[in-house]
């Protein structure tokens, strides 16, 4: 409840700062203009035109500036801020060389599990097909000792 009344209470500074500087703004064009007028007897002239100009720029700065400080929220000076931190390059190159390492680590172990893998299946296959490759030999062995003895036998 206090900040509550403290951020309306500088919130109210705010504004009535903008509305002195806007009351500046249209002094400086008034005390101009006069100021100028008194001093005009022959005509306007360039510093007349300069003049003009100088108050013009002053008058738009000075409302722009009131505008802004009464558009600007009120600051809470009970919240604390938040600060970003500012990164050392050197450490977050260091840290990602650590993520990047721990990932291929990883990425090697598992390429090394999937290989021995693979080879056990490999070496499964191989026995698989000596074990067939000795069955077709056996039987073709039989075949032409059955073709060797019918042809000896005719």
């Amino acid at each position: 409840m206090a900040e509550n009344t403290a951020s309306v209470a500088e919130n109210k500074v705010n504004k009535r700062t903008a509305m002195v500087y806007a009351g500046a703004a249209f002094l400086i064009v008034v005390v101009g203009v006069r100021t100028l007028a008194q001093t005009m007897d022959e005509g306007l002239n360039w510093i007349g035109y300069i003049t003009i100009a100088a108050l013009a720029v002053e008058f738009s700065l000075l409302l722009l500036y009131a505008y802004t400080i009464y558009q600007q929220p009120a600051e809470t000076t009970g919240a604390p801020q938040t600060v970003t931190p500012v990164l050392d390059p050197r450490a977050v190159i260091n840290d990602q060389t650590v993520t990047i390492t721990k990932a291929t680590q990883e990425l090697s172990n598992k390429l090394i599990q999937q290989n021995m893998e693979n080879i056990k299946a490999i070496q499964k296959m191989n026995q698989d097909y000596a074990v067939q490759l000795a069955a077709y030999l056996k039987q073709m062995k039989q075949m032409i000792a059955e073709m060797e003895q019918s042809v000896h036998q005719s």
